[in-house]
């Protein structure tokens, strides 16, 4: 739920965050209502995020139904693909630390470049 709510945090409070990682976000819980909540407050300053997912981290985590529309709904409200929002597709990767580690390198060279 880390990156749920750090997506949420990040369009509320635009003025306080400049990035956000979510890291195999399980928007699937309440992604509809995210969805509203970002077209409801569009973009007003620059902020990275970062949104990514393993290939094998389950049926409700998946990219077309779960992250998708929230990747959209970023694009929509006036984030820029691949310069302020960026999505990777991790190939074997599960819902685990294990995996979040073996990345974290590329969130942070991303988020800070």
């Amino acid at each position: 739920m880390g990156g749920l709510v750090s997506v949420y945090m990040g369009v509320k409070y635009q003025d306080v965050f400049s990035k956000v990682g979510a890291l195999s976000s399980a928007f699937g819980v309440c992604q509809e209502e995210l969805v509203d909540y970002i077209e409801q407050h569009p973009k007003k300053r620059s902020i990275r995020f970062w949104l990514d997912l393993g290939s094998h981290e389950g049926k409700e985590m998946e990219y077309d139904v779960n992250q998708e529309p929230v990747i959209n709904a970023l694009e929509e409200a006036g984030w820029i693909e691949n310069k302020e929002v960026k999505f990777t597709l991790y190939e074997g990767a599960r819902h685990h630390e294990r995996y979040w580690r073996e990345r974290f390198d590329d969130v942070l060279l991303y988020l800070f470049k």
